[in-house]
């Protein structure tokens, strides 16, 4: 999947169709959109893919070392799909096919930082 703010935001209305150059993104120097090759297709002379059929999204992050220098990341994660109904045990309302979450604050203890799985 391409950045959402990217896509529907700074480059509305453009796409990338070539198997080649699959990845929209905008250029600040060029003042443009344009569209690259995946960069876990060449990640340090390595071709990353997903085979498994669970997770077969190609995702590409980056991780900061301590001395604040990027660390690449390449996996592979699930498609983002509907939740089924009865999503932790919650019951659908009437017409409604998917499931409700519902989030609260979180104040992590004292001297840790808040981490997202």
């Amino acid at each position: 999947y391409d950045s959402v703010h990217v896509s529907k935001d700074i480059c509305a209305g453009e796409t990338c169709d070539s198997a080649e150059f699959p990845v929209l993104d905008y250029d600040p120097e060029a003042k443009k959109c344009v569209c690259h090759p995946h960069p876990c297709w060449d990640q340090d002379g390595t071709r990353h893919s997903c085979p498994d059929e669970k997770f077969p999204l190609l995702h590409y992050r980056e991780d900061f070392a301590e001395d604040g220098s990027a660390l690449p990341k390449c996996e592979c994660v699930a498609r983002f799909e509907k939740p089924a109904t009865g999503l932790r045990g919650s019951s659908a309302r009437h017409g409604q096919d998917w499931g409700v979450c519902a989030f609260s604050s979180y104040a992590p203890p004292m001297g840790r930082s808040r981490t997202w799985a």
